[in-house]
């Protein structure tokens, strides 16, 4: 289960364990109050910014953007990134898995920063292994309703015949 094997550990920001956009990420939120508007500093944010939002506490929030240098266009393709609207994660395991501090962040109404290593399954090359740090936002928009905004930054990506001590081919997981 994929669940078993993500880990999140914490980041503390600012540091020097922190990539600069998680820290660029803090600064807009504590200058704009977290709200999604179509000022500057939020357009530029937006270019790394992923949006979900949290419809039922049981389901995975359904994205609603995610920027062109978010780790989401990165992994899964700007293509699908551009049409992501109301999509989940093509891996619902690893959505599921990566999404469960969300409700917590709204609830808190405070930012949390993770590092996050976790087995997923992409579309078209199997299993991967992604490596990456994310802050979860508190956001709004300026017309209302509270979304999950977070910003993330890659690390690494393998795909699983080039994760460093495993020499087998990548085979789909069973769904």
């Amino acid at each position: 289960m994929t669940k078993d094997v993500i880990t999140l550990a914490p980041i503390t920001l600012p540091s020097d364990k922190a990539d600069i956009l998680l820290t660029q990420g803090l600064e807009w939120w504590q200058n704009s109050g977290g709200i999604i508007g179509r000022d500057q500093a939020t357009t530029r944010i937006l270019e790394n910014l992923q949006i979900s939002v949290i419809q039922r506490e049981d389901r995975i929030p359904p994205l609603i953007h995610a920027g062109n240098t978010s780790v989401t266009a990165q992994v899964f393709g700007h293509n699908w990134a551009e049409t992501c609207t109301g999509s989940t994660l093509p891996d619902a395991e690893f959505d599921l898995a990566v999404t469960e501090s969300y409700i917590k962040v709204l609830e808190d109404n405070k930012p949390v920063a993770h590092e996050v290593v976790a087995p997923l399954v992409h579309p078209v090359k199997g299993n991967c292994l992604v490596s990456y740090q994310r802050l979860l936002l508190p956001c709004r928009f300026k017309s209302g309703g509270n979304v999950i905004g977070s910003i993330t930054s890659l690390k690494s990506f393998y795909v699983e015949q080039d994760i460093p001590g495993h020499g087998a081919p990548s085979t789909p997981a069973n769904r």
